[in-house]
């Protein structure tokens, strides 16, 4: 709506009048485009900050292995080695026979 009354004030103003009017225009439109990329390159800042400090904090971190996790891969491997085991014995009784 203000635009529009803008255009139709400017429309019957001389060519410098509109002119002027249009550079303010952008003017302002450049000084809030600043504001904005001032805020994003704070932000960026912080993030890169934050990483740096995870980065840092890493070679100070250690998996930890649940014991029971560790309990099951043995028992897994225990059955497979009985598995194997057990399917040989079966096939060298067959060919005995």
């Amino acid at each position: 709506m203000i635009r529009v009354l803008a255009i139709l004030a400017l429309s019957s103003c001389s060519a410098s009048a509109r002119i002027a009017e249009e550079t303010n225009v952008v003017r302002q439109r450049a000084s809030s485009a600043q504001k904005h990329l001032e805020v994003a390159q704070a932000d960026l800042e912080a993030i890169h900050a934050a990483a740096a400090e995870v980065h840092a904090a890493l070679p100070g971190v250690e998996d930890e292995r649940s014991q029971l996790l560790d309990t099951i891969q043995y028992a897994a491997v225990a059955a497979g080695i009985c598995g194997v085991a057990a399917i040989g014995y079966i096939i060298h009784t067959r060919l005995k026979k």
